[in-house]
């Protein structure tokens, strides 16, 4: 999905999310959210921020995990899978997706959430591809929002 093709939302969403949706059965399936940030060139080592062009980002979703380093997760009930989908479309400033954090985010502050979605996305992991499969790092995982 392209951000220029009146989805600007890509922007404002970080590199690498989990989104966890609970089915009716009680099963999960996890989505990865990845936020492609254009250059115009690559040209440089440093100055990065001076060759980025945010108004060609896209967002790949995938099912199942593309990357180890996330910087959030999103816990989503199956039934609320459209509003979901809405909220991220709408998304048009910081602002916006700080609140698309308060009402599906996992933040890291938030330990009687945090460690079992945590412990579900690894189990998730190896059971799904247990030669890929190794620990989700948590780095670069978001402390910015208390």
């Amino acid at each position: 999905m392209k951000a220029s093709d009146a989805t600007p939302f890509a922007r404002f969403l970080p590199e690498l999310s989990f989104a966890i949706f609970h089915m009716p059965d009680g099963e999960s399936r996890v989505y990865s959210l990845v936020h492609n940030r254009e250059h115009d060139n690559v040209s440089w080592i440093t100055g990065e921020e001076l060759r980025l062009a945010p108004e060609e980002d896209s967002l790949t979703v995938h099912e199942g995990f593309l990357g180890a380093y996330p910087n959030m997760f999103f816990i989503i009930d199956a039934g609320d899978a459209d509003a979901f989908a809405q909220a991220v479309a709408s998304i048009r400033s910081p602002d916006e997706y700080a609140r698309l954090v308060d009402r599906y985010g996992v933040k890291r502050t938030d330990q009687a959430r945090f460690w079992p979605t945590y412990d579900l996305l690894v189990d998730r992991f190896h059971a799904t591809e247990p030669v890929r499969a190794g620990a989700i790092d948590l780095t670069r995982y978001d402390l910015a929002r208390p």
